[in-house]
């Protein structure tokens, strides 16, 4: 693999990586989100098809105010086919699809009172956006034969939403009962004279299923009366173009109560951005310094963490045996078969303490925790890919000192990471609310609702990036920056001072070449150069390969077991499950 090709992989990882928990925390919140968003996307209908009935007349009598409120009575006629039903029932959606003259199609809510059945026992409630009436006793059977139904209700469907003109349209029946509609009729007597206007019949909400050659109707004054010539399946639209005013004083029927959940979503996105103000915003990037020699302290692993936190033992590891091999600590041998053995230079008993403390200090902590995993058994030499445990000293690292070094380096920020989580899944939980079971928002206000959707990854993304370093990280990663510019752009020149001030500066150098992606780069500027030798041992860790060769030879942590167990005909017209409503028996 090419230097160039390694770096351009780091780069891709460390960018990407840093989007891992976004990705994670969307994972988890899917199922969530797959129960929530079955009601939002819901485009079934839960009536049952009808069974064991016919319709044999449905009269539908609308009388309109001239403020747009309709009192409904519908008679239907049922002919029950069998013995063993209770009655029918009757389901009225709050939110309908209404297409103007102007071939435009709008969604509008409704409010409907006073729903009943007259003469009938009866039950009320709302369900899938739907007011449904379910007409009968549980206890009795109506028996086969045919039984007269009146229903009643108010449909107030508030201000006309048309520019310029006004237009009455009403879908009568509802579009799914489950059987054909016989003998169908409407009548419509209307506040105002209706003679001359136009007036149309349509099975859609589109206006495109024009059906007035099926339709035999009068107008007598402000009433209009329609006859079915045949059998109907689907709801009837009624469509009476009007003058602009023709309705007057109409009720606002949006209350907007969705405004609060979706405010407070909002309010809690500002909140989670001014929590990242306050606590994840980067602090004022330190300038970079000219850094000859690696900051104070900090070790082959320390600088990699800084540089990349991402880092695992496949640099980290083997730059710190070279960095001991410098150190003259280890000798790295190249045996005849190509393993590579590990050679304990400072033979020290590690049962004579104050000695082996003495000696240890040339080390930093990371440094002397792989020497002691590497000489665990007290023995002289290993060889690398036989050496069973050395992962165990990756996790010390991590745990015992790199762990340190990010609070040192890192803010904690986990509590605000998992309260801008919360208000997230809150913030998603209220707009689910607001949209499907609330619903009551202005049309012209639905950006609203798409905005507090939009506002759940917005919080998650501030989350994923509340992570900051402290101000004395940013002091490092400075001095980090500006010793690896320098690496990266030093002259010859330099480098020849530099070895004759240190005529090991190179080898000094070179692990931490490793963990800043310039190791190639780093020995090419050498070539030429007069150095020393040191007896680092027979591996040659001057060829750039031989990095990634030794890392291969460190044995990987085994693969732990994981743990079992895990339990584990409709059509669109907007609002919750949005048919024309319709009805059936029971």
């Amino acid at each position: 693999m090419s230097e160039e090709l390694k770096e351009k992989t780091e780069a891709v990882n460390k960018k990407s990586s840093k989007y891992t928990i976004y990705i994670l925390i969307l994972f988890f919140l899917i199922p969530m989100f797959i129960n929530s968003l079955g009601t939002l996307l819901s485009t079934e209908d839960k009536d049952a098809v009808a069974d064991g009935f016919t319709i044999d007349s449905y009269t539908v009598t609308l009388d309109v105010k001239d403020n747009n409120v309709i009192y409904v009575t519908e008679d239907i006629n049922v002919n029950f086919t069998n013995s063993y039903k209770h009655g029918i029932y009757r389901s009225i959606p709050y939110w309908l699809k209404y297409t103007g003259k102007d071939n435009k199609t709008i969604k509008r809510m409704a409010w409907i009172d006073e729903f009943s059945a007259v003469g009938d026992s009866y039950t009320e409630e709302t369900s899938h956006g739907k007011e449904v009436l379910k007409i009968g006793d549980e206890n009795k059977y109506v028996g086969a034969g045919l039984k007269k139904y009146t229903i009643k209700y108010v449909y107030d469907m508030g201000k006309d939403p048309f520019k310029d003109f006004d237009e009455f349209i009403f879908h009568a029946y509802g579009d799914y009962w489950g059987t054909p509609i016989n003998n169908g009729r409407l009548v419509v007597n209307m506040p105002s004279s209706i003679e001359g206007k136009n007036v149309n019949f349509f099975t859609d909400k589109y206006r495109k299923q024009n059906i007035n050659a099926n339709v035999k109707y009068y107008i007598d004054g402000n009433t209009l009366i329609a006859d079915l010539n045949s059998p109907i399946n689907s709801a009837l639209t009624v469509d009476i173009e009007l003058p602009d005013g023709y309705f007057k004083k109409a009720h606002n029927v949006y209350t907007n109560f969705s405004l609060v959940p979706l405010g407070i979503v909002l309010l809690m996105t500002i909140f989670t951005f001014i929590s990242w103000i306050k606590h994840g915003k980067d602090y004022e990037k330190r300038l970079e310094t000219v850094e000859f020699y690696p900051p104070e302290g900090l070790d082959p692993a320390i600088i990699g963490y800084i540089y990349n936190k991402n880092q695992t033992s496949v640099k980290l590891l083997p730059a710190l045996l070279i960095s001991l091999a410098s150190k003259g600590f280890i000798k790295i041998n190249e045996k005849e078969d190509k393993k590579i053995e590990i050679v304990n230079q400072i033979a020290l008993n590690k049962y004579d303490q104050a000695k082996y403390e003495e000696t240890m200090k040339k080390l930093s902590q990371n440094e002397k925790i792989v020497f002691d995993k590497l000489f665990i058994s007290n023995n002289n030499s290993i060889i690398l890919s036989d050496h069973a445990t050395l992962w165990e000293a990756e996790r010390l690292i991590y745990s015992n000192y790199m762990l340190e070094d990010k609070d040192t380096i890192y803010e904690n920020n986990l509590k605000y990471c998992l309260k801008g989580v919360i208000r997230a899944m809150f913030g998603f939980v209220l707009t689910v609310f607001a949209y499907s079971t609330i619903e009551d928002l202005n049309p012209n206000l639905h950006f609203l609702y798409y905005l507090a959707f939009a506002c759940f990854a917005i919080n998650i993304f501030f989350v994923v990036i509340m992570g900051r370093r402290t101000k004395k990280g940013e002091e490092l990663i400075a001095k980090v920056n500006g010793f690896r510019n320098f690496l990266d752009t030093v002259e010859k020149e330099k480098l020849e001072a530099l070895v004759e001030e240190n005529p090991y500066y190179f080898y000094n150098i070179l692990p931490y070449t490793y963990v800043l992606n310039l190791s190639k780069k780093w020995i090419e500027k050498f070539e030429g150069i007069n150095m020393p030798e040191p007896y680092m041992g027979t591996y040659n860790i001057r060829d750039e390969s031989s990095f990634y060769d030794l890392s291969s030879n460190i044995p990987s942590a085994p693969a732990s077991s994981s743990g079992g167990g895990g339990g584990g005909g409709c059509s669109s017209c907007g609002g919750g499950c949005s048919s024309c409503g319709g009805g059936g028996s029971w």
